[in-house]
């Protein structure tokens, strides 16, 4: 049985694998057994070592995250032949190899994980903004009604819950009100916070309770908004949009 290799560091896959040649447009087996292994050190570059039997000369090709593409060579019939497409730096060009476990079972579980492994790194600086999940917001609601009463849109919008969320990415939430702003209206979005509590959005916010007290006027406005209309009342429009929003995602 092939010995797996001593490497450096315990590498997160490895499998059976063989080099192959490319001249002349042909691939050609080389006829060395061999394991294919990958360590990621947590940087951007994935390391590739090739380890072949009765030598103790590993050959390592780093691989940097999100400029390698990965696939099988589905022309290839008699064999499984995985190719790694490198399209940049001083390693660009084609590499390929075959695969010598016997069982095909775990082909394509090796292949998802390398092109999860080689994925572009995220920047930490374009993550996504935090948003109220619907389950945070229907405890958020129930801790601010009580008892099943009605809740107040202006005790809402002030929650420390909402505050929290506006504070923490406001160009985001900022970026979802102005459309909505009178025309020519602008907020700087560090004072979003100030701007939802001033008096003209605090008015807004009565009138819109107030309607959506009225029966007729809830029913009217949840047909605007293409929502169920059962019931009236601030807690029931919002429950509607929740629930409008789990059938949709």
């Amino acid at each position: 049985m092939l010995p797996q290799p001593k490497l450096w560091k315990t590498p997160f896959l490895q499998f059976r694998a063989g080099t192959m040649t490319y001249e002349d447009g042909v691939v050609s087996p080389c006829n060395s057994r061999g394991y294919l292994s990958f360590i990621d050190d947590g940087t951007d570059v994935i390391e590739m070592i090739w380890s072949g039997e009765g030598t103790n000369l590993d050959v390592s090709l780093p691989i940097k995250k999100g400029e390698t593409e990965v696939e099988f060579v589905e022309q290839c019939t008699t064999g499984r032949v995985m190719l790694f497409t490198i399209n940049k730096g001083a390693h660009k060009g084609q590499f390929f190899f075959w695969l010598q476990d016997k069982s095909t079972e775990k082909d394509n579980t090796y292949l998802e994980s390398i092109k999860t492994a080689l994925a572009p790194k995220q920047d930490s600086s374009k993550t996504a903004p935090r948003t109220i999940q619907l389950a945070e917001l229907q405890r958020l609601i129930s801790s601010i009604s009580s008892n099943n009463n009605d809740i107040s849109l202006r005790k809402l919008l002030q929650s420390s819950q909402i505050t929290e969320a506006l504070l923490e990415e406001p160009e985001f939430y900022y970026e979802r009100i102005k459309e909505h702003l009178p025309e020519g209206e602008t907020w700087d979005p560090k004072e979003i916070k100030r701007e939802l509590q001033s008096s003209h959005i605090t008015r807004a916010t009565s009138i819109l309770g107030a309607a959506l007290k009225d029966p007729q006027a809830f029913r009217e406005l949840c047909r605007a908004n293409n929502l169920s209309a059962n019931g009236s009342g601030v807690l029931a429009f919002l429950n509607a949009i929740i629930e409008s929003a789990k059938k949709s995602g």
